[in-house]
């Protein structure tokens, strides 16, 4: 775990726009539409170029045509979550209205689809006030398009300045394709009881769409699945050039960056629009260090200031029976702060958000998130405000609850380290429910002879976490720690080989040869380029604690028994090439390694 600052510093969906006859759309703090009006939020101030206002919940949207009676542009997505949102502008409400919110949705490939419509309430100051849903509205799949209403009545409540609407889908699995359009808000008169129509008449389905109008592609910076994922972590705030910017940016599918490195995270940008870039914020400390002559760092590794708690708010920290205040061990300047406070939540979810919000950054990476309650006391005693594991875990739990909804509003991103998770039940779902996913910190090697055979709390675990948050559509970074070099050879084939065992398109896979060795570039190796295609079947055993898995041009093989057992031989019924470009048709391994294998004269 990150913790210390060392120099200052497809689910394709689509949702289509109004064309230029539709309605405008009044900017945010503009006079809002009178009753009965309608402002189409689906238009934005530049629809014929872009998707300029949108948002969602970690994806990238482009922009297609569509075919549809009042909209003939959309914005489109190769997203893979299973309830993705897509978040329109933010619009300006006034306490008492009531509003009719609806979008005309088009799906297909979805499993029991459903949608509703949740809104987020905002105050003046732009802070959350809580959400409110519709009901679910069941859908039809159709080949052909079959737009049906989604719709929802909300009365603004006091205090709300502005609202975020957020069109939901429930595909209840990934691949799904998603169309929607003639999203509006109909301001409803005084009186009115019935609600009133907020989607145009929906004429019979056209025509399929043809080859004059193909779906876009998928997202070119996504490899497909039997590719790597790979990323970078820079938290110690080592040089960088722009020809290594450039570099990473091309090669790596996610950067991890400290908060004063926004410039940095501009550049990759630039260089990779689609790079997923996340800043590194402690959920559970505050740092003194960060704090001078009474003034916090303008830019921190935590999500609240040291000067800002300790004057202002002293009962966020966490306390022992005497009063004290909680120093991690290890680390000084680090003091642990009572999760549970829903008012040191907000604060934290505020100021983070305020400083990402308008940035290249395109979420977050919390660190710390805890499963015990004496995790870095140095006298291993439990706070006052979490005095078991049962209530240090319903604390993050709430947090990371709390802080969905405004994440997802922001269409920012949120993981969270959940390293050791393996070792505490299932922590690792219950917390990912209500993140974008997950970074296990020491996945399965943690060094070059110190790997996690199969045992209740080892290989099966670690893999189930990843196959977990694939099945979820959510997304898992893993991190061995092992060396580069021939010493490192069998950790890296056992770690890489059980990665490409359950990865299914959303999961990264970095090594490190040191802990917190978040400097110049991690490896990037050989195998990150091989392309096996499509998994042809899921993970299964062959022998005992020994797997295979198919490719259509690979297969890799695991042996997940203790180090120190023999070799086991699995035959791989045709030739194929192995990872020291020998022609082979069995593998021979001993436990805790594996093999990736590739086809000859193979193309994906």
């Amino acid at each position: 775990m990150k913790r210390s600052r060392l120099v200052a510093g497809g689910i394709a969906a689509v949702l289509a726009f109004g064309s230029a006859a539709a309605f405008s759309l009044p900017a945010q703090g503009q006079t809002t539409p009178t009753n009965g009006a309608s402002a189409n939020v689906c238009n934005n101030p530049v629809v014929d170029r872009d998707a300029t206002g949108w948002t969602g919940n970690g994806f990238t949207l482009t922009r297609v045509t569509v075919n549809h009676a009042s909209a003939d542009h959309a914005t489109w997505d190769s997203n893979l979550l299973t309830t993705p949102r897509m978040i329109p502008p933010q619009q300006s409400v006034k306490p008492g209205e009531v509003l009719d919110i609806g979008v005309d949705y088009w799906v297909d490939h979805a499993l029991n689809p459903t949608a509703q419509i949740i809104v987020q309430w905002r105050n003046a100051a732009n802070a959350s006030l809580g959400d409110q849903a519709s009901a679910q509205t069941t859908l039809t799949n159709s080949g052909t398009e079959n737009w049906e209403a989604v719709t929802g009545r909300f009365t603004v409540p006091a205090n709300a300045a502005s609202v975020v609407v957020m069109p939901q889908l429930n595909a209840n699995t990934t691949g799904a394709s998603w169309i929607a359009t003639a999203c509006n808000i109909v301001r409803v008169p005084s009186g009115t009881t019935p609600p009133i129509p907020v989607t145009t008449t929906v004429p019979p389905p056209p025509p399929p769409v043809t080859t004059t109008n193909p779906p876009p592609p998928p997202n070119p910076t996504v490899p497909p699945q039997g590719m790597a994922q790979s990323y970078w972590i820079h938290w110690n705030s080592t040089p960088v050039t722009d020809a290594m910017l450039q570099q990473e940016a091309k090669r790596r599918e996610w950067v991890l960056l400290n908060a004063w490195e926004q410039g940095i995270a501009t550049k990759l940008k630039s260089f990779n629009p689609n790079l997923k870039v996340l800043v590194y914020k402690d959920l559970t400390s505050t740092r003194s260090y960060a704090c001078t002559n009474g003034n916090d760092d303008e830019y921190m590794p935590t999500g609240v200031g040291y000067c800002e708690a300790n004057s202002a708010h002293p009962d966020w920290f966490l306390t022992n029976s005497s009063g004290a205040r909680y120093e991690y061990s290890g680390y000084n300047g680090h003091w642990k702060m009572d999760v549970g406070n829903v008012a040191y939540q907000n604060q934290w979810i505020n100021n983070v958000l305020g400083e990402i919000n308008g940035t290249a950054f395109d979420g977050v990476l919390m660190d710390n998130a805890l499963f015990a309650c004496n995790t870095y006391a140095r006298d291993n005693s439990c706070g006052t405000q979490q005095s078991t594991n049962t209530d240090t875990r319903a604390d993050y739990t709430a947090f990371l609850t709390n802080a969905r909804n405004d994440f997802q509003a922001s269409g920012k991103l949120a993981l969270a380290n959940l390293s050791n998770a393996r070792l505490n039940g299932n922590v690792w779902n219950d917390y990912t429910a209500q993140l974008d996913g997950g970074w296990d910190e020491f996945w399965l090697a943690f060094s070059d002879t110190d790997m996690l055979p199969e045992y209740a709390e080892g290989w099966s675990k670690q893999m189930a976490e990843v196959e977990s948050d694939e099945a979820r559509g959510k997304f898992t970074l893993v991190q061995p720690h092992l060396s580069e070099g021939s010493a490192g050879a069998r950790a890296f084939r056992y770690t890489f080989a059980s990665y490409l065992m359950a990865d299914g398109g959303h999961t990264a896979f970095v090594q490190i040869a040191t802990t917190d060795g978040y400097g110049n570039p991690q490896p990037y190796r050989t195998e990150y380029d091989y392309n096996l295609g499509a998994a042809t079947n899921s993970r299964t055993q062959v022998q005992t604690n020994v797997w295979k898995r198919g490719y259509t041009c690979g297969t890799v093989v695991v042996n997940a028994n203790a180090t120190a057992s023999g070799n086991v031989t699995v035959q791989l019924g045709s030739t194929f090439v192995n990872q020291d470009n020998q022609n082979v048709t069995s593998v021979s391994l001993p436990g805790t390694s594996g093999a990736v294998l590739r086809k000859t004269n193979c193309n994906p």
